[in-house]
């Protein structure tokens, strides 16, 4: 491909230049020094050949030996071959560029001849059971003792017609048979065409008239093949025959002469691909634009985005059987710790306000608000508790990410299982883990500093892929929830600098949007599609323009990697960019005798993390803090550790949030960033304790407790678990906790999981009770 790109730049290079210099300046041109190259990389393999040229039996059966054998004798010279091979390459390349469709993958394809064989590829994996089983049998016919020969190609017939619909369609050949007028052009009717003008033919136009097509709007690969099975007209239809109804490689004398290589060698690599593969089961990177037989010009001119097809892919396409059963184990924990901690939210500032509000906007009981015995519409279900999960920053969070999953999508999977009577076990799992790997997998692809409240923003997506899942979402239909998704998507840092309630409102927002963008796609409403990395798509305007790398996401999507595995527990009820300052006073109190410092006896404390840790808790003590600022408040948290050893829920409610003591000792805390440039790091933390009589003690964590490789054990999780349960808006039975422990712990045998969503609720009883908080 190289040179072939050299040639063409070496062409202009030349072309500028007076005629008696031509000779001169070519050998200081690309194409001359990669020409150089070839023939010395060459020359011993092709020496080996010349020796062979005159046998007749025992030579190799390749290019290099026909171009050898084919040659004049006087003409076999390394330098002839090797210009020969060269310049049949880029004849060949050039050719297969004009065949690919338009065609947009996870890599940065160069080689024209592999973009081909990509888009080629395309077509079969959009409507595989149609197009692969009579391509696989005609070639399996024509195939001598299982091995494809010319007779097999000369026989592969339907392929014909797939490669020539595949140019047909072709979105690169818009205008075609481009040419220059050389002087003033004057037509009969008086039409002027100016010298120098460029003028082409419009090839998508003729390709696409009715005229000359039936239904020419819909993709149908067959569509040449005659009623014996055969092309209708091999002269005519030919993938490689040229006419005025089909103008891929050009037209007349000046059509391209390597046309025939070039479909030839497509033919052979298709034909050996699907002859081999008992099923086909291709790892492209995304289809685009087609999806069957029967899809629209405007679905043509109009591609998916990448990210967005390879999102509906994964979530519609993994198999319970698909996740690691590490990715099984932590998707149980985390979701009966994450039905703790909305629980527990269900009591916390903030909770009452929304329920109440909410209240007017509709009747209905479709499910349940967690820790209340209310049920509401799923939608609002979604919002209530979505908002409960996060309001007291103890959900689980992929620190890698800077991102709780959770939050958004367990209750939108919920709200939804109970609106449709119940999902089993494994689907449950299955839709829990889909949506981490969704919205945890935008959050590892950004390399800018938060910029936008990502657990509310790329969170709405996990939960649209689950609840699309669940639904049963055609491909098509999910691409377009998550542009509905878009059209939602809110949140932003200034709650979280403010300490505001909106914050995690935000998540019970974006976690209600899922179910919205689903019911609006399955009624019938479109949204848009390139919601991803379209010019006003999610990456570029909430992550940064050119701030990603999506490598990594990819991988997730592949199932080599499960970020449900990566998820970190939070043992500690704020910011996880707190907890490693919390772990550290811990460890710093602890005197070698066994006591405990005292508040009075600790001068100062200074607590050093990454930049983000800095950025999102270094912020001042307040006398009279919401909740939420007080969660994200580093040496608030620090100055309840040193008093109390540890750090509740109860800590921040009543009169904790004013005490005296809290914030006399606060303001002898303080918190720094370290510098380092990872914009997403939270590790590692140092934390210096000073005491009074001038002793300095020190400590440093490169992982927090409860992250994957120092996760909590389970009496650490339970614990936490059944702390949460404690606080429930209405009293819960420990009978229901422990019950819900066991089904979680049993999760993926369970056939219905209405009985595991009672249990979220307390018994029924006649009136509804409402806490007062």
């Amino acid at each position: 491909m190289s040179f072939t790109n050299a040639v063409v730049v070496s062409a202009e290079m030349i072309r500028l230049l007076p005629v008696w210099l031509k000779p001169y300046a070519v050998q200081l041109t690309p194409c001359w020094r990669k020409r150089k190259l070839t023939e010395d990389l060459m020359k011993d393999e092709v020496l080996q050949r010349l020796q062979l040229s005159h046998k007749v039996k025992g030579k190799p059966n390749d290019l290099l030996q026909w171009i050898v054998d084919a040659s004049p004798v006087k003409e076999r010279t390394v330098k002839n071959i090797v210009e020969r091979i060269l310049g049949l390459n880029v004849a060949a390349i050039h050719t297969t560029t004009s065949v690919r469709l338009y065609i947009r993958s996870s890599m940065s394809l160069t080689d024209s001849a592999v973009q081909s064989l990509v888009s080629a590829l395309a077509l079969l994996a959009a409507d595989s059971e149609r197009y692969i089983p009579p391509m696989r049998e005609e070639i399996a016919m024509n195939s001598e003792k299982g091995h494809i020969t010319p007779r097999t190609m000369a026989g592969a017939t339907k392929l014909d017609s797939f490669l020539r619909e595949s140019g047909r369609v072709n979105l690169n050949s818009m205008i075609g048979l481009m040419r220059t007028a050389r002087r003033d052009f004057h037509f009969k009717d008086g039409t002027l065409i100016p010298a120098g003008t460029r003028i082409g033919v419009p090839t998508i136009s003729i390709h696409h008239d009715s005229t000359l097509y039936s239904e020419p709007q819909n993709v149908d690969c067959f569509r040449f093949v005659g009623a014996s099975g055969g092309l209708a007209d091999t002269n005519r239809f030919h993938p490689a025959r040229t006419g005025l109804d089909y103008l891929t490689f050009g037209h007349g004398k000046n059509a391209c002469p390597g046309r025939f290589f070039a479909v030839n060698l497509m033919k052979l690599v298709l034909a050996e691909m699907i002859h081999v593969t008992a099923s086909v089961n291709i790892p492209l990177p995304i289809i685009l634009g087609i999806k069957s037989h029967s899809s629209s010009m405007a679905e043509l001119t109009a591609p998916a985005p990448l990210l967005a097809e390879a999102f509906a892919n994964h979530a519609l396409n993994t198999r319970f059987e698909d996740l690691t059963p590490d990715a099984v184990a932590q998707a149980k924990v985390f979701i009966l710790d994450t039905f703790g901690v909305g629980i527990a939210g269900s009591s916390a500032f903030g909770a009452e306000a929304v329920i109440q509000a909410g209240a007017s906007w509709g009747n209905g009981n479709e499910a349940s608000l967690w820790g209340r015995r209310q049920r509401v519409p799923a939608t609002l279900a979604a919002l209530v508790n979505g908002y409960q999960v996060h309001c007291q920053e103890y959900d689980c969070v992929h620190e890698g990410a800077v991102l709780h999953p959770l939050a958004t999508t367990l209750p939108a999977v919920i709200a939804l299982a109970e609106r449709a009577g119940g999902i089993s076990g494994k689907d449950l799992i299955t839709a829990v883990a889909v949506g981490v790997n969704i919205s945890a997998g935008l959050g590892i692809a950004s390399k800018s500093a938060m910029r936008f409240f990502r657990p509310a923003t790329a969170g709405g997506f996990g939960a649209t892929a689950a609840v699309g899942r669940l639904l049963g979402l055609s491909h098509e239909s999910l691409v377009q929830a998550f542009g509905l998704q878009y059209a939602q998507t809110s949140g932003t840092l200034q709650p979280h600098v403010e300490g505001s309630a909106a914050l995690p409102l935000q998540v019970g927002l974006n976690s209600r949007a899922a179910l919205q963008s689903c019911d609006w796609v399955s009624a019938g409403l479109p949204g848009p599609r390139d919601v991803f990395e379209g010019p006003y798509g999610y990456l570029p305007l909430f992550e940064g323009p050119d701030r990603w790398d999506l490598s990594g996401t990819y991988d997730c999507l592949a199932g080599r990697r499960w970020l449900v595995s990566e998820l970190s527990h939070k043992p500690y009820p704020a910011g996880r960019a707190t907890h490693g300052g919390v772990e550290g006073l811990q460890v710093l109190m602890k005197k070698t005798d066994g006591s405990t410092l005292k508040p009075d006896d600790i001068k100062s404390v200074t607590i050093t993390g990454p930049p983000v840790t800095a950025r999102l808790c270094a912020r001042p003590d307040l006398p009279d803090p919401t909740p939420n600022y007080a969660r994200l408040c580093m040496s608030y948290i620090a100055a309840k550790v040193l008093l109390n050893g540890f750090v509740d829920l109860a800590h921040y409610r009543g009169k904790e949030l004013t005490d005296p003591a809290t914030h006399n000792l606060a303001k002898r805390i303080k918190m720094l960033s370290d510098g380092q440039a990872d914009p997403n790091a939270l590790v590692p933390i140092s934390v210096e304790l000073c005491s009074v009589d001038g002793e300095i003690k020190t400590w440093r964590c490169d992982q927090m407790l409860a992250s994957p490789s120092r996760r909590l054990t389970r009496e650490q999780h339970l614990a936490k678990f059944r702390r949460c349960w404690e606080f429930a808006a209405e009293p819960l039975p420990e009978a229901s906790r422990e019950a819900l422990i066991k089904l979680v712990d049993d999760l993926e045998n369970v056939d219905n999981i209405k009985r595991l969503t009672t249990l979220l609720s307390p018994p029924s009883q006649p009136g509804y009770r409402s806490s007062k908080l």
